[in-house]
Formats: structure tokens, sequence, C-alpha cells
């Protein structure tokens, strides 16, 4: 707020409305501590904002952090779906072999058994 200092033109106040009468007992505002009020008010409200400012920088820091965990989340869990997947098709082909190999081994097993049978005889 600015204030103008040096003399003042008295001959604009004869037009002004007067201030209002201080009535017996009571104590005139010291415009001093009105313009203290203010400035307090303002410096308030300037660390009110300064503080609010303050907790928005915060939580926009502590949501940058939360997307870069929850990106590299995401990436691995992509990343052990598509090892699970990898997995699961390795284990299907090995099962397909293991079956290949018991179905060969019990037909071995059964024209051994039938030559036995021939040689007892």
């Amino acid at each position: 707020m600015t204030e103008i200092s040096g003399a003042h033109d008295t001959s604009k106040m004869a037009n002004a409305p007067a201030a209002p009468a201080v009535e017996a007992g009571e104590i005139a505002p010291d415009p001093s501590q009105s313009r203290l009020t203010v400035d307090a008010v303002e410096r308030d409200g300037s660390d009110e904002s300064r503080r609010l400012q303050l907790v928005i920088e915060q939580r926009e820091r502590q949501l940058m952090t939360a997307m870069t965990e929850n990106a590299a989340l995401t990436d691995a869990v992509n990343g052990l779906r598509s090892r699970l997947e990898d997995l699961e098709k390795e284990r299907a082909e090995e099962r397909t072999a293991l079956e290949a190999l018991l179905k060969q081994a019990s037909e071995k097993l059964v024209a051994s058994e039938a030559k036995l049978v021939a040689v007892g005889k």
C-alpha cells in the first residue's frame, strides 16, 4: 500500500464527508493500527497462499513418485506375465514330449511282454 507524505491539501477535505463522530467512552481507531491489520491480513493471506503452494508442490511430487512407481510395477507385472506365458508354453511342450516318450515306453513294454509270452510257450 502506498502512503503519500508531505503537505496535505485541506481544500479537498472541506467537500469530503465528515468522519464518524466518536461517542463518549469510545476510543477513536488509530489509522496506523488499521494499516497494520490490513498488512497482517495480507501477510497472513500471503503466508497461507505460500503454505498452500508448498502443499500443492509436495502433493505433485508425491503424485509423480507414485506414477513412476506405478509405471515400474506395471512393467514388472507385464514382464512376469510374459515370463509365465513362456514357462506355460515350455511346460506344455515338455508334457507333450513326456507323453510321447511314455507312449513309446508302453508300446515297447507291451511288445516285450508279447515276446516273453511267445518264448514261454
